[in-house]
């Protein structure tokens, strides 16, 4: 009887080195879970910045009635009369007040707007309740205007997001295009904060025919005694006016009222006058007390009225 042998495997000759632990660890897809898990906590943690911040700090500061954007120091409170006559015989004396800053302050916004008095308001373009509010003044029959933030001299005073720069004269006209996108019933511009900005022929010609090209006056907010703004919209044919009193530089319902005071003076001695203010709750307490005394001296309208 004939037996088979069964082949007998070969041994592997010992390679002399043993498998590490890294060395069975799937590298690729240790790096992809990396990264998605990366992803995640990214994406959470912006989740929570916006949930956070934009609703529950803003909500807190509009509570205390505080200021998410602040304007710039120093600013000059009354603009001297260096206009062209415009007071004539048997007219009455005309007043615009125009409320900037708008659109961070859902409940001072809101009763602001409905104040029955003439008031205009002006909207930074990229604020949390800009769209809502913009609406409402609109549909109350206020004259709404595009608050449009520009560069401030000192780089430590943010104008905020939507912001011009003259270094980024390239990317104005898109910039300018989107920002008036976002505030659509605006048929005016004036700038918010802009000391740098607004001293810049360069910068102020571009943004001006900007402005002229799309059919809106220009209203200088005049925050720095060397702003061009009123001087170049009046050399380019741009209708244009140039803001005189700021009514709330000192934030006490006292001292806006004498503010709006001196707006009326301005106003019977010159014939016309145009006031800035912001959403603050003593503005809005000054303007339910003085408005309406104000009133029977000077016609309140809107500042579409006083642009030429």
């Amino acid at each position: 009887m004939i037996v088979k042998k069964t082949p007998r495997r070969k041994k592997k000759a010992p390679s002399g080195r043993k498998e590490r632990w890294w060395q069975r660890i799937r590298w690729r897809g240790l790096v992809y879970a990396l990264f998605l898990f990366a992803f995640l906590v990214f994406s959470v943690g912006m989740l929570t910045y916006v949930i956070f911040f934009r609703v529950v700090v803003a909500a807190e500061l509009e509570k205390a009635g505080g200021d998410i954007l602040f304007e710039e120091p120093n600013r000059v409170t009354v603009i001297p009369g260096d206009f062209p006559p415009t007071k004539r015989a048997g007219l009455e004396p005309k007043c615009a007040i125009l409320v900037d800053d708008m659109g961070h302050h859902l409940q001072i916004g809101e009763q602001l707007i409905d104040i029955e008095e003439k008031l205009s308001f002006s909207f930074l373009p990229r604020a949390p309740h800009t769209s809502k509010l913009e609406n409402l003044a609109f549909s109350k029959g206020h004259t709404v205007l595009l608050h449009l933030p520009l560069q401030a001299e000192d780089s430590s005073w943010d104008p905020g997001p939507g912001a011009l720069y003259i270094d980024e004269l390239q990317l104005q006209s898109r910039m300018f295009s989107e920002n008036l996108a976002l505030v659509p019933h605006a048929v005016g511009v004036n700038n918010h904060m802009g000391s740098l900005y607004t001293r810049d022929r360069n910068a102020m010609v571009s943004l001006l025919g900007l402005i002229g090209r799309h059919n809106l006056f220009f209203v200088d907010s005049y925050t720095t005694a060397g702003s061009l703004g009123y001087q170049l919209a009046r050399e380019m044919g741009v209708k244009t006016a140039k803001r005189r009193v700021f009514l709330d530089n000192v934030v006490e319902v006292e001292a806006i009222c004498n503010q709006l005071q001196v707006l009326t003076e301005v106003a019977l001695r010159e014939g016309e006058a145009i006031g800035i203010a912001h959403p603050h709750s003593e503005t809005y307490r000054a303007f339910r007390q003085c408005l309406a005394p104000a009133g029977a001296l000077v016609e309140f309208v809107g500042v579409e009225e006083l642009v030429r």
